[in-house]
């Protein structure tokens, strides 16, 4: 019996792992178009608030002149107010050398270098042209900024740099806290979820698991096996038909049992009567010498001699033989010498065999002997499904893992009845036949590893298909 590898329940949890890495990249997926939406969407409008109050600004910076800019009380108090009024987090006064003029936070003094001069020298270019410029999103101890560079003149339109604005996004900095939170709590979430589906799909699975403890005691001889479909779904109907068929095979192999002590007890009887024809032919042969036109003498030994040919037939079929498959034959050359050997057979008068070879040399494992009695029986068969004249082909195909041998006649073809119980044995519509021809030929294929189906429809001739295979390549 073949060794099987013992499972591992581990369909459970696979499932598991699937589930929740579906769940996981799908609520990641979700959550990051969120967050960049809601990222781009706040860009959006704090770009939108920042022109706004640019603008404030610009207008209430440009109502002044230079001179009266010059004056550092002057420029604070005009700073404190414009931050307070338009609600922004800093602002920065730049002068074209990128030096800072004034900060609304007294954190830079006045001549200090811009420190950013460098990171953002395009914004302020632009800004310096007359553009308004935004700068991108800025993270500062954690809390989220936008800035915008702005052009700074004087009432006489004396340009003198740019303004640099900025304010804090607090619902950004709120928002990926609340996410950060919100990621631990759905890991968290994600695990007791795994639990329960875990949970769920054990016991989802215990009608399979029934079914599979129940197909390892079918393998190991338990044939009682008996199951109750505990649900209406797939599995149950599994459960049924698995039932059904542990049924279908405990009354096969009791009914297989009974055969084969019958087939015991027949082939006891068919050698006593095959024992008993042998003095009856002797007894016979010798009369007939004695008394050559006795009729009944002839009789006798004919019908003798057909009985002794069928007990000769169904031993045969009954015996075990197993084949001798160490050698090897080449096929095209074994299949030549059997057309070329039956050629002078009388019932092959006005037949004509012919040879399709459509493979190149080829051996098999075979037993040369069990397989010349075949294909001698297969063409003797077809030559007698001839009426009168016609042909028998002998066609071979060459495959990967096997050889297709088809024994092909004109003759009369069978009907759909005799095509279905052609290969059951002591089944046979030839006046005289035994039944066991194919049935013997079939025993002998399939010890050897192959497969015989036929093919046939009346008026159309008949075609045996043998496959056997190559062995190793």
């Amino acid at each position: 019996m073949a060794q099987h590898r013992p499972y591992k329940p581990l369909l459970a949890l696979r499932l598991t792992i699937y589930t929740m890495a579906v769940l996981t990249v799908t609520i990641a997926i979700i959550g990051s178009v969120f967050y960049f939406w809601s990222q781009q969407n706040i860009e959006d409008n704090i770009h939108r608030s920042l022109t706004i109050a640019g603008n404030i600004i610009r207008n209430e910076i440009n109502a002044y002149t230079y001179d009266e800019l010059r004056n550092t009380d002057t420029f604070n108090t005009l700073l404190t107010s414009l931050k307070e009024k338009v609600k922004v987090h800093r602002i920065i006064i730049i002068n074209s050398n990128h030096s800072v003029i004034a900060d609304s936070d007294n954190f830079l003094t006045p001549g200090d270098d811009y420190l950013n001069a460098m990171q953002d020298a395009y914004e302020i270019e632009q800004a310096e042209q007359g553009s308004f410029m935004a700068t991108k999103l800025y993270s500062v101890s954690g809390s989220f900024f936008m800035g915008m560079y702005i052009p700074y003149s004087t009432r006489y339109g004396h340009n003198t740099g740019s303004i640099y604005i900025s304010t804090g996004v607090e619902y950004l900095t709120r928002l990926r806290r609340t996410l950060r939170s919100m990621s631990i709590m759905i890991l968290i979430s994600l695990f007791a979820v795994g639990i329960i589906i875990y949970i769920v799909i054990q016991w989802l699975l215990i009608p399979t698991r029934r079914l599979m403890h129940a197909m390892i005691e079918l393998r190991t001889g338990n044939m009682n096996i008996e199951l109750t479909p505990s649900t209406n779904d797939e599995v149950g109907w599994l459960t049924a038909e698995f039932t059904t068929m542990a049924k279908a095979i405990r009354e096969k192999l009791a009914l297989q049992q009974r055969l084969a002590s019958i087939g015991e007890i027949a082939v006891g009887v068919a050698h006593e009567v095959r024992n008993g024809l042998s003095p009856i032919m002797t007894a016979a042969s010798s009369m007939r010498r004695h008394y050559p036109d006795n009729s009944m003498l002839e009789s006798i030994i004919v019908e003798v001699r057909e009985l002794d040919s069928f007990i000769q037939n169904f031993l045969a079929y009954a015996r075990p033989h197993t084949p001798d498959l160490s050698k090897t034959i080449e096929l095209a050359d074994f299949l030549s010498k059997a057309a070329q050997r039956l050629s002078a057979h009388p019932v092959f008068k006005s037949k004509h065999i012919t040879l399709s070879m459509n493979i190149s040399p080829a051996e098999i494992p075979g037993d040369d002997t069990q397989l010349q009695h075949v294909f001698d029986n297969l063409l003797i068969n077809a030559a007698e499904a001839i009426p009168d004249t016609g042909t028998i082909s002998i066609i071979t195909e060459l495959h990967h893992a096997f050889v297709t041998i088809i024994v092909r006649d004109t003759g009369q073809g069978m009907t759909e009845e005799e095509l279905k119980n052609a290969l059951r044995p002591f089944y046979t519509a030839k006046k005289g036949g035994t039944g066991l021809g194919l049935s013997i030929a079939e025993k002998i294929i399939s010890e050897h590893g192959g497969d015989v189906s036929v093919k046939s429809s009346p008026g159309k001739g008949c075609s045996i298909i043998i496959q056997l295979p190559r062995g190793e390549l």
